[in-house]
């Protein structure tokens, strides 16, 4: 390859290039004298373009431009590689960031100037990408001149192009590498059992929400339709906000089964809303379907239901609504549900006067019924209620989702709804503390903190309790640090007895603190929590790891920073101090 320079003509054409032994090629130009340089303002431009790659090992990382900034000497990506698919992903060391290039009209290749540290290696993290995470980073080139058209490229992907005029960035499309139609991706086997289940299970949630029997047992097979007749006429008696369904991220698919008509034991996600709670309450449960394609069409010909169901798929349902609560019961508890809802609004004015944030509604599970209660919480007749919520981790936030409580009507026969601190007044305020705290609750919080402030707040912790908790040296026989490191309280108890003492001190390290500092730093403490950076939780987590368990490592870690932080104490130092303050 090389260059031929000849002078500009000064006459128009057409002009012919004569080579000696080769035919001649006429050609015309668009102009004869350069142009003047295009002037494009400086700043930041936000973009969305989503740029894909039919490269098989490719295939789940988009690569995503997000913003373009423009300085007079450079133009500087700020790009990210999301998993869009239902595995973790990893790539290691074949594409980096310094693989990118710029072309501008002319043709000219630019090759960046720098690379974010993020970029420099590859483009996951060594860890891999989990499901829905993101991988930013930054790339840096010359600023072309010209610069009316640039051409963002990315070896295996398709390409960005971006023109400019004289107000800034005026357009962006995907395009091929030469700036024409970007190629079709021709879908593998699993990518169309894929499309075409997931365009079931979209059928099937909106039947749910249209109120549609017909179109909701056409997703069903014969043999399954009366069951699912059931749950459907449940679900119309209640207040959906929303309802979907999605194939799991980690739902596996065998191209044998696909050819022969069928799919097996395929992980399907159920995420859905109540009305009037806020958005982000997201409920989530998980079944497992089996899919057949019968008369040319693919129905679910059997399910089965993880633990915990949604509480219409078990058995009737009926809901009540308060002011602030949403009560959900079966019918056999519809006396104990109208008691309930009025308990539930004078806790609701209680914790409000007290300074807790609280949202405008609360969902409630109301079962007289042991195994009802155990279904729906894995807890036995000893627990009399039961906060919940789940955690995802997207992008960089922690997502607190699904939040409720639910209670055991049937371990209060014999107990005192008003006065007894573990009553069933007690027990809905202790939940309550949870749920108005849930969204600053992280997986790493320290259960002593989380189980001591529910305590507190609930005005459990009563002078005759704090008597036994000192009795017979129990909080000798606690270790503040070995707490820390617990799922939960009792965690480390393989006799019994020890789980009431290691909850009633935790109140005392609550009480303490608030005591000896005041409510204001301990909300601080609380809530620092949530400001640790999502990326340095996923760092702590094993690629395949359950979100809520397993974190003792982390959060012996992170727990003596944050109390230092907020406190200057170390946990032996608060460990000290709170007994010492028992002996008082």
């Amino acid at each position: 390859m090389g260059d031929i320079t000849f002078p500009i003509p000064t006459a128009g054409g057409p002009f012919i290039l004569q080579t000696p032994a080769f035919d001649p090629i006429t050609f015309t130009l668009d102009r004869l004298a350069p142009a003047p340089e295009l002037t494009v303002p400086n700043g930041g431009y936000p973009l969305d373009v989503a740029l894909y790659s039919s490269h098989a090992t490719l295939v789940p990382l988009r690569l995503q431009i997000e913003q373009i900034t423009v300085t007079s000497d450079e133009i500087v990506f700020a790009v990210a590689f999301t998993n869009t698919g239902r595995r973790p992903v990893g790539i290691s060391g074949n594409l980096t960031g310094s693989d990118s290039r710029l072309f501008d009209a002319e043709g000219v290749v630019y090759k960046p100037l720098r690379v974010s540290d993020s970029l420099r290696d590859g483009i996951t993290p060594a860890g891999g990408l989990m499901p829905g995470q993101r991988y930013r980073g930054e790339i840096a080139f010359a600023r072309p001149q010209p610069i009316e058209q640039i051409r963002f490229f990315f070896p295996r992907y398709t390409t960005a192009t971006l023109t400019f005029n004289e107000h800034g960035l005026a357009s962006a499309a995907v395009t091929s590498a030469t700036g024409g139609a970007p190629p079709r991706a021709t879908p593998t086997v699993e990518e169309q059992a894929l499309q075409m289940l997931e365009k079931l299970l979209n059928r099937q949630a909106q039947a749910v929400m249209a109120g549609d029997l017909a179109g909701y047992l056409s997703t069903f097979a014969s043999d399954v339709q009366p069951a699912q007749t059931a749950i459907f006429e449940r679900s119309r008696h209640l207040p959906l906000a929303d309802y979907r369904l999605a194939l799991a991220p980690n739902a596996f698919f065998v191209g044998s089964e696909w050819e022969r008509g069928e799919q097996s034991q395929v992980t399907v996600n159920i995420s859905y809303r109540w009305r009037g709670l806020p958005e982000e309450n997201v409920f989530r449960h998980t079944l497992t379907y089996w899919f057949s394609r019968q008369d040319g069409r693919w129905v679910v010909s059997r399910y089965e239901v993880d633990r915990p169901a949604p509480f219409w798929w078990l058995d009737d349902a009926q809901f009540a609504e308060s002011e602030h609560f949403l009560i959900f019961y079966r019918p056999a508890a519809a006396d104990l549900a109208n008691t309930v809802a009025a308990e539930c609004e004078q806790v609701y004015a209680e914790l409000q006067a007290a300074g807790l944030r609280l949202d405008s509604r609360f969902a409630v599970y109301v079962m007289v019924d042991q195994d009802d209660f155990r279904e729906q919480t894995g807890q036995g007749a000893r627990t009399l209620g039961l906060a919940i919520w789940n955690y995802l981790l997207l992008d960089e936030t922690v997502q607190t989702q699904g939040w409720a409580f639910y209670l055991n009507g049937a371990s209060f026969t014999e107990r005192d709804a008003v006065d007894d601190p573990f009553g069933r007044k007690a027990t809905i305020k202790h939940e309550m503390v949870h749920l108005a705290l849930a969204r600053e609750t992280m997986p790493f919080t320290p259960v002593w903190l989380i189980e001591g402030a529910a305590i507190h707040f609930a005005g459990q912790y009563r002078p005759e309790l704090r008597q036994y908790l000192i009795s017979e040296g129990k909080p000798d026989q606690i270790s503040l640090a070995q707490l820390t490191a617990a799922d939960q309280l009792g965690q480390f108890d393989f006799i019994g007895g020890r789980a009431g003492p290691e909850y009633l001190f935790s109140a005392a390290v609550v009480q303490y603190l608030i005591d000896t500092y005041g409510s204001e730093r301990f909300w601080d403490f609380y809530r620092s929590f949530s400001r640790v950076p999502a990326e340095r939780l996923r760092q702590a987590l094993p690629l395949f790891s359950v979100m809520d368990s397993g974190l003792g490592p982390f959060r012996s870690e992170i727990v003596p920073e944050m109390l230092n932080a907020v406190y200057g104490l170390s946990l032996a130092e608060l460990e000290a101090a709170v007994k010492a303050s028992l002996h008082q």
